[in-house]
């Protein structure tokens, strides 16, 4: 019987809000800016497309998705994820940070239940406290569904 990792590689997103942690595995790279095609007629957060590796990469903003309100600052970074649904044309979706991603090894002694403190949002799959800082786990499949109906209207 195997045992399950006693830590998960996993990055500290930071978003204009609460920060997000993900697991390494499901981030692809982290890249500087680059040009977008916009999407007329998308949805607010969703931002445009770009070129990445022969793919057409949807970006959207995680922020925008839950808050309705563009954050106030430029993205320093895109997070560039793989698509987990395995939906046809979306094997890489990006998300805006407003920071550097920092590493950290995630185990149950570092990740408390955290509180949604007025940050509660349908994407959210769990609020923790990573090392006494709050952030987020995040519900990719869900944040996927939302990206493939809108690129499915357009």
């Amino acid at each position: 019987m195997s045992s399950l990792p006693r830590f998960i590689n996993s990055l500290l997103i930071p978003l204009a809000g609460r920060p997000m942690l993900l697991p390494q595995a499901a981030v692809a790279e982290v890249i500087k800016p680059v040009p977008l095609r916009e999407l007329p007629g998308s949805a607010s957060w969703l931002d445009g497309v770009f070129d990445w590796r022969r793919e057409q990469v949807p970006l959207v903003s995680v922020d925008e998705m839950c808050e309705g309100a563009p954050p106030p600052a430029l993205p320093s970074r895109y997070v560039v994820l793989y698509g987990v649904d395995g939906h046809p044309g979306l094997g890489f979706y990006a998300l805006k940070a407003y920071g550097i991603p920092r590493s950290l090894k995630a185990n149950a002694d570092s990740l408390l239940k955290g509180d949604a403190e007025g940050f509660d949002c349908e994407l959210v799959s769990a609020h923790v406290l990573s090392d006494g800082q709050p952030a987020f786990i995040p519900d990719l499949s869900a944040i996927e569904g939302l990206i493939r109906a809108q690129l499915q209207r357009m």
